[in-house]
């Protein structure tokens, strides 16, 4: 029997990241709260072991301004930007409310200086423009996604603008930064998120094991024909193919989609046994109901939505035997992996909801910790370099540097790739039952696996074109 999801459309809305109940105030992350501990600066769970030892309080004090650029409105976009804000500004409050950090004989503050692409290309060019032409501003995170972060970058570098951005594209073929130029032109440019080779290994590897598929069996990818759908899901096409599963040509479907049963029958005609998805959570749902009613495969990966949405919208699960599994974008918010990512999002609940339980609406997605522990690795450059205005000694400082993050305990900075590496979240979820899992980089990623990136780039196409 064909089987269906139903859930409220209305739930796929998060609250922005300074929401709170109506009769509470904002969040201000410049304010102070003398009970607030700063889990990275002051303490040894969040200690960083690259960087000088706390000092006592200084005479003078002082304020860092940092940039802040995301998708906060417009579109399907705006659930990743609102979750990568919400991280950033949880952890400058955090930080602010501890009393700031010392860098010489100043204790800073941190201040944001937040704008809205309105997931505009165009807006969020002359965002960047603005604060680094009009604000002044050396240090600025975002924005995302791919086509816009690019070209934002080849703004920021000429002008010694530290820029820190959430994109695997960076590192990636036809991305702009290499051992090379991370020495010399784009010097100042970081990418806080692992290479697209180690994301999507790790996922793919996490996502074939907890579906039960088997070398031999033939997986197809529905992705966003956009940008970052096309690089995201010919790559991930790569990644599956060197996993031992037999794949074809990506199947993309313009943004906006909202019937995907053509593209859903076009992928049923090659008789799959999986059905994977990238990478708009919104989207992801509809064709996870959409293919549940045409019963296209066997199972299905569903990118980007936390298990705390699925239980919130099918409290009494799916009555259907095909698994599915959820791909967390990086650790799950409702269920976690680990005690420290569950005091994350205690803090996230509460930073904004004012409920460290949780928030209802569930969000349907969480990307915070791609902006959250980096504010840290920041703060520690900073101490290490010894400045707050040296943005070429802090882009040194921040090469080879390690903190004991949320994302993974030994967090570094590749000192030549200038990017990261850590484990993913995967859930797997059948018969209203959901069981998560994360799987490591030491044991999923590319080396232990054998995933080689000249590999992926040769077979994006597919094995069976």
């Amino acid at each position: 029997m064909p089987h269906s999801l139903h859930w409220c459309s209305a739930s796929l809305s998060p609250r922005a990241a300074t929401t709170t109940p109506s009769n509470k105030p904002p969040p201000n992350p410049n304010r102070r709260r003398s009970n607030r501990r700063n889990p990275n600066l002051n303490h040894s769970n969040r200690r960083s072991r690259n960087r000088q030892q706390p000092q006592q309080a200084a005479a003078e004090t002082g304020i860092v301004r940092i940039g802040s650029v995301q998708p906060l409105s417009g579109g399907g976009l705006a659930f990743y930007g609102k979750s990568e804000e919400v991280g950033l500004m949880l952890a400058v409050q955090q930080i602010n409310e501890s009393g700031g950090f010392v860098v010489g004989d100043t204790t800073y503050t941190i201040e944001v200086v937040a704008r809205d692409t309105r997931s505009d290309d165009a807006v969020g060019i002359a965002a960047v423009q603005e604060l680094i032409r009009d604000e002044g501003i050396k240090i600025i995170f975002g924005p995302i996604p791919h086509g816009v972060g690019l070209a934002a970058s080849e703004l920021t570098q000429p002008e010694q603008v530290l820029h820190l951005m959430s994109l695997s594209i960076l590192t990636s073929e036809g991305g702009v930064l290499n051992p090379e130029t991370s020495q010399t032109s784009h010097k100042w440019l970081f990418q806080i998120e692992p290479s697209e080779l180690t994301r999507s290994t790790i996922t793919a590897a996490g996502v074939l094991e907890l579906l039960g598929a088997q070398p031999g069996d033939t997986s197809v990818i529905i992705a966003t024909d956009d940008p970052s759908g096309q690089f995201l899901g010919r790559f991930y096409n790569g990644v599956l193919t060197a996993l031992g599963q037999k794949t074809h040509p990506v199947v993309f479907y313009p943004p906006g989609t909202t019937d995907f049963t053509p593209f859903l029958t076009r992928l049923k005609g090659l008789n799959p046994d999986w059905v994977h998805n990238w990478y708009i959570a919104a989207d992801s749902v509809l064709i996870a109901e959409q293919a549940l009613e045409l019963e296209v495969a066997r199972g299905y990966m569903v990118f980007g939505v936390d298990p705390g949405w699925w239980q919130e919208n099918f409290p009494d699960g799916i009555e259907n035997e095909s698994p599915i599994v959820l791909a967390c974008i990086n650790l799950c918010r409702a269920i976690n992996s680990s005690e420290r990512s569950r005091e994350h999002y205690r803090a996230v609940n509460e930073f904004e909801c004012g409920d460290p339980d949780g928030c209802s609406p569930a969000p349907l997605t969480d990307i915070t910790l791609w902006q959250y522990d980096y504010v840290y690795m920041l703060v520690a450059a900073m101490q290490k370099a010894g400045t707050v205005d040296d943005t070429t000694a802090i882009a040194e400082a921040l090469e080879g540097i390690t903190i004991d993050g949320v994302l993974s305990s030994t967090l570094t900075m590749d000192p030549e790739w200038h990017r990261v590496a850590h484990g993913y979240d995967t859930c797997r979820v059948q018969l209203g039952e959901i069981a998560c899992t994360n799987f490591s980089l030491e044991e999923y990623g590319p080396e232990a696996l054998g995933v080689t990136e000249e590999f992926v780039l040769a077979n994006q196409e597919g094995s069976e074109q």
